[in-house]
């Protein structure tokens, strides 16, 4: 203590000597501490909180007694020892270590009033007094508050001190919600000791928090480095549970924290993935089923010595068939499946999501029915991903070998290079808004084959979500956002309009048909609507061939659908010749022009190579203007009647004169022989149309799809429309 005097803020005690002296061999060590009684000198806080030193006790820096103690409630700094014993120098007043003087922290009575000097020997004789009285236990709820403060402090201090400048550090982070409902984020820190070169690990600090996210969680992170004055940059590693705002590859918390920790690796928490492990391992019947065997087969020979000592002969035995698992400390894995030739994977996880792609229930569906049976799930949603890349270079693989069969095939049949192709198009959503879509040709034998198939993508979701990174502005971002984009296989491959996906597949497989089969597609079968046989005929020239086209029948049946919708749409409420308007019972009904688009349709298919033929059986007949000569006797009910000398009424069967009338421009302009050319030796895409019915069996329509799922789905649908299951 210096010559000036210092404010106490509350002084609580001070002794001029030593409590215990050397008891004499008479004196008992009680007895020598009621005699040192005298020498304690006690204050009043309250009165001390109001003077100077010198005012509440008369203590000169000068004359300070070598043995004087003072003890401060609230110091101002810290030293190692928890008590400060003013002895052979005069330190500060303010240097004065507050006493910790709670219950938990009594020593032993065999300690309190013996004479050791030790390190905390003046604390220990200091509670002793306040202890035998108990007028003061200093259990208050203040007071225990400082007192932990203080001692997370120093802890704290010495922990930080241990972790210096260069010292490598990683994190571990986990939440719980306290008994007031409050979130608290448990900060802990695991360091290498530059001194012993040990690992080891160590609490910071409780951090409350009122959100959940992972930018919060982060910021809580790096202000507490920050604050702690833990260098950034040293920081090599992060660890906490599997949840989407912690292991978000975007905007998650570790990758958060890595925009500012560079080499901060993020690892997933070894004990919560075991706690997850053992609480699906207690839902499944078989992992039950074992342990109870194991612990059955356990008490079978422990409740028995004699066969206790019957398997330990059987298992000591030479050339024995048992395997010694605990004796040479080796481990067994039996596996359940086979494993893949040439990979680590396992032939049942293979199968399983070869299947979700097969039924289209993909990934979500297999999740739901593994807990419907009770069993294990599949794959995690994020491998499950990775492996469908994986799985999609097979696929495609045997698709390619597949339509090569088919190619050779066809050609077989036609005896020529050059041969007849039916090709559509087809779109993942029903309007021309699709994000995918695909185009394929078929051979015309007698069994269609898929022969050449093109897909199309408009977007890709590594792209999109590498997106995110450029909205926070950072130039780690940026270069994170473009390493992504350079180093992935973009699933993107079509930009322009929907719209236009058939006809730019089938133009791409038209001018390769040549380099991949050694084959010309001299002759198309395609619906009359589409614009892909004008791109064809500008952009596919083979050497002295011209393309042929080929007219879709089934298309071309839709042509006088259409036709006669428009003019029932247009008539409206008109009245007709007969005082009734073109709709309603008796007259043009939708099913009633139902009815003749299938009746056109099957008057094709029955005379497309005849187009005399072709054009009388497309006529319709009245009672009074009949065209029977033209009908067949097998389905005629018309011949039939004459057959047979009875009357035929063509009026339950037809539609009135005045309706008749309304729509015959439709019949004249389609069922012409100018316009029955079209259909002339035409033919379906009946196949095309199947062949994506069973695409859309894998890849439903009103599910969300990627790029790698949709043409999994496509080079599945190959694989299985030609060759089968």
């Amino acid at each position: 203590m210096s010559g000036n005097k210092r404010t106490l803020d509350s002084l609580v005690t001070v002794t001029k000597k030593p409590f215990i002296t050397s008891p004499s061999s008479e004196q008992t060590e009680c007895e020598q501490f009621e005699t040192d009684k005298s020498n304690l000198i006690t204050v009043d806080p309250a009165q001390a909180s109001n003077a100077n030193l010198d005012e509440a006790i008369d203590i000169d820096s000068t004359n300070i007694d070598q043995n004087l103690i003072v003890i401060y409630s609230r110091p101002e700094t810290h030293h190692n020892d928890i008590g400060y014993q003013l002895s052979q120098h005069n330190p500060p007043a303010n240097d004065i270590k507050y006493l910790l003087l709670t219950k938990p922290f009594r020593p032993d009575n065999k300690y309190i009033f013996s004479n050791q000097r030790g390190k905390n020997g003046t604390v220990r004789r200091f509670m002793a007094t306040w202890l035998i009285h108990r007028n003061a236990t200093f259990t208050s709820s203040s007071v225990q508050n400082e007192i932990i403060e203080l001692i997370h402090e120093y802890i704290l201090s010495s922990v930080l001190g241990r972790v210096g400048p260069s010292t490598l550090y990683s994190i571990i982070l986990d939440g719980t919600t306290d008994s007031s409902n409050v979130e608290q984020l448990c900060l802990l820190i695991r360091y290498v000791d530059p001194h012993s070169h040990e690992i080891h690990e160590a609490f910071l600090a409780f951090v409350p928090t009122t959100s959940s996210t992972g930018e919060a969680i982060a910021n809580h992170i790096l202000s507490s480095l920050k604050q702690y004055q833990l260098p950034l940059k040293n920081c090599i590693g992060q660890a906490y549970d599997d949840a989407p705002s912690m292991s978000g590859v975007f905007n998650g918390c570790q990758a958060i924290v890595k925009r500012s920790c560079p080499d901060a690796e993020y690892m997933r928490c070894s004990s919560h993935a075991l706690n997850l492990f053992l609480i699906d391992s207690c839902t499944s019947r078989f992992i039950r089923n074992m342990f109870g065997i194991i612990k059955y087969v356990t008490t079978f020979f422990n409740d028995s010595a004699k066969r206790t000592n019957a398997l330990k002969y059987e298992i000591e035995r030479p050339h024995n068939d048992y395997l010694m698992l605990s004796k040479k400390k080796t481990s067994f894995v039996a596996d359940s499946s086979p494993q893949v030739q040439d990979s680590k994977r396992h032939d049942i996880n293979v199968r399983i999501q070869l299947a979700g792609h097969l039924t289209g229930i993909r990934h979500v569906g297999f999740q739901k029915i593994c807990a419907a049976l009770n069993l294990p799930p599949p794959l995690e949603e994020g491998r499950h991903n990775k492996r469908d890349k994986e799985l999609l270079q097979v696929v495609q693989k045997f698709a390619n070998e597949s339509m090569s069969t088919a190619m050779q095939e066809a050609v077989d049949v036609a005896k020529s290079t050059d041969i007849t192709v039916s090709g559509d198009g087809t779109w993942q959503t029903r309007d021309f808004s699709s994000k995918h879509g695909a185009a394929d040709l078929l051979s015309t034998c007698d069994s269609p084959k898929v022969v050449d198939i093109e897909t199309c993508s408009k977007t890709c979701n590594v792209c999109a979500g590498a997106k995110s990174l450029l909205q926070l502005g950072t130039p780690e971002a940026r270069a994170k956002y473009d390493q992504t984009i350079i180093n992935h296989n973009c699933g993107k491959n079509f930009d322009e309009p929907s719209g236009n996906m058939e006809a730019s597949s089938i133009l791409k497989m038209f001018r390769r048909s040549e380099k991949k089969y050694g084959v010309r597609y001299v002759k198309y079968i395609g619906d009359g609507d589409s614009k892909t046989f004008s791109v064809l005929k500008t952009e596919i020239s083979y050497k002295g061939i011209q393309i042929q086209k080929i007219e879709d029948i089934n298309h071309f049946g839709k042509r006088l659908k259409r036709a006669l919708e428009v003019i029932k749409r247009k008539s409206g409420k008109e009245k007709l010749s007969d005082g009734k308007t073109i709709g309603g019972k008796g007259h043009l009904t939708d099913q009633m022009i139902t009815r003749f688009q299938i009746y056109f349709c099957e008057a094709i298919r029955k005379n497309k190579n005849d187009l005399d033929k072709l054009y009388k059986s497309a006529q319709f007949s009245t009672s009074s203007d009949h065209h029977h000569q033209f009908c067949d006797e097998a389905w005629c009910g018309y011949l039939q009647a004459k057959k047979n000398n009875t009357r035929y009424n063509h009026t339950p069967h037809g539609l009135p004169r005045a309706v008749m009338n309304k729509t015959k421009p439709a019949f004249d302009s389609i069922c012409s022989k100018q316009s029955l050319m079209r259909v002339l030796n035409g033919s379906t895409q009946n196949a095309n149309e199947a062949f994506h019915a069973l695409i859309w069996t894998m890849s439903p329509k009103h599910k969300a799809a990627s790029d790698v799922t949709f043409n999994i789905a496509c080079y599945l649908a190959v694989v299985v429309f030609s060759d089968g299951y």
